[in-house]
């Protein structure tokens, strides 16, 4: 095997196994980005439907003490969902007794009466219906059917996987040109060590040509002199 093909092998072997381990650690890390951020904002969702829900339709008000901030050490909330919802008083007959929005204008009735139907017929007490997830208890009086908007959690997401998609993929590219700069870093020393063998070689072969040239000479000489 001839030393570029060696050396060739070496580099070549180097990166894939840095750019193996390499790209094992940025999906890993790109799954999980994304993966928290979503399973964080489900968890966000559900506490605020379950909260609509026990509170009739309603959201708690600011503290009226702290003048509508958080308390001391308590960064304010990012709940984007919190007032883009609506919710829905039903009757144990199915019929719509009231509606409650927050900050969703111009309510649809006829959009609400549909997604109410369709959240009953699916038979779950919680789902998604569109850019909706709704949830459903059970009241003494009925059900409470209360409905968040998640468009912008769903916009948000996407935004961020892309993002994370593609600064993973420039922070790849940036290691694959780092690789490639180690692995001819790490085979220097091979090539010198197969330079320095080629050349001990070359010469090897050089300082014995003469005494073999001789040998053989002299062998020709006896040759001749036993054959008279």
């Amino acid at each position: 095997m001839s030393k570029p093909t060696v050396i060739t092998k070496l580099k070549r072997n180097f990166v894939l196994i840095v750019m193996g381990m390499m790209t094992i650690l940025l999906l890993g890390s790109f799954v999980l980005i994304n993966y928290s951020n979503h399973h964080s904002n489900e968890e966000s969702i559900s506490s605020r439907l379950a909260e609509i829900a026990s509170r009739e339709g309603s959201l708690p008000k600011s503290d009226d003490k702290n003048d509508g901030q958080p308390p001391v050490g308590q960064l304010p909330s990012t709940d984007f969902q919190a007032d883009s919802y609506v919710a829905v008083r039903i009757s144990s007959d199915g019929e719509m007794t009231g509606i409650i929005s927050g900050s969703v204008a111009n309510v649809d009735v006829n959009a609400v009466q549909n997604m109410v139907a369709i959240a009953i017929a699916k038979g779950n007490n919680s789902g998604e219906i569109q850019n909706w997830r709704y949830l459903l208890q059970e009241k003494s009086y009925g059900y409470m059917a209360v409905f968040i908007d998640v468009s912008t959690q769903t916009q948000l997401e996407k935004s961020l996987l892309m993002m994370s998609g593609g600064i993973l993929s420039l922070v790849w590219l940036a290691m694959l040109a780092v690789a490639i700069f180690l692995s001819r870093w790490v085979s220097r020393p091979v090539a010198k060590a197969f330079a320095a063998q080629t050349r001990f070689v070359a010469d090897a072969s050089h300082e014995l040509k003469t005494p073999i040239s001789v040998i053989n000479a002299n062998l020709a000489v006896l040759e001749g002199s036993t054959k008279k």
